[in-house]
């Protein structure tokens, strides 16, 4: 199952407990959507392509008290960073923003829809929590960490997921904090290590087990 998945269908777990959850899906489509769709229909909206109304609109839902979750194209936060600005983190408003394929995630469609410095846009407001899973522990924990939050949230989504990383470091589940992989074996040379994460965490273990 692929890390957007993994992530929507967590969170529908809790929405089931917990009715003040909504989910925005920007022109999105995806497996998980379609069982929010089907199961929870009062708590999700299809608000088709309008980024920049979709912020908005989650900062009023946000400010009448509800948990909410804005799904899209990670390439789009630089479409909609005015409203992300203003209406989240200035606002002070508890959105979740769900940024699906990362890095070159979606590269056949282009370079408009590669968001390589979809970090450093982030990373330049105030507040905002940013997460980048490797593993599908990771993921399912920081739905929970997004829940919990009182601030911008944005998470970052490859559009793949490492069947590798997960049963490798499948006893992260045991924890009750995020889970920071750290593997003393990915060494190159005693005094060199390589610190990634996402997806491209297991080839970079691939590669170095080829190199060493």
């Amino acid at each position: 199952m692929n890390q957007r998945d993994v992530f929507l269908l967590r969170l529908l777990e809790q929405a089931k407990i917990d009715s003040s959850i909504i989910l925005l899906s920007v022109d999105m489509g995806a497996p998980a959507i379609d069982k929010w769709k089907s199961e929870l229909p009062k708590q999700y909206f299809e608000m088709g392509i309008s980024e920049q109304n979709s912020i908005n609109f989650a900062a009023g839902l946000s400010r009448g008290g509800k948990k909410v979750f804005v799904y899209f194209m990670a390439v789009w936060v630089h479409r909609c960073f005015e409203q992300i600005r203003y209406s989240c983190a200035v606002g002070g408003n508890n959105i979740t923003i769900i940024g699906n394929g990362v890095g070159l995630g979606y590269a056949p469609a282009g370079p408009a829809h590669q968001p390589n410095d979809d970090v450093s846009v982030m990373k330049s407001l105030l507040g905002v929590n940013i997460y980048s899973p490797s593993t599908s522990v990771q993921i399912s924990k920081i739905v929970d960490l997004c829940l919990l939050s009182k601030t911008l949230n944005y998470v970052r989504l490859e559009r793949k997921n490492s069947e590798f990383l997960n049963a490798e470091y499948a006893d992260l589940s045991k924890q009750n904090f995020l889970p920071v992989i750290y593997d003393s074996s990915v060494k190159i040379t005693p005094d060199l290590i390589v610190i990634s994460y996402g997806y491209v965490s297991a080839r970079v273990k691939e590669a170095i087990k080829n190199l060493s």
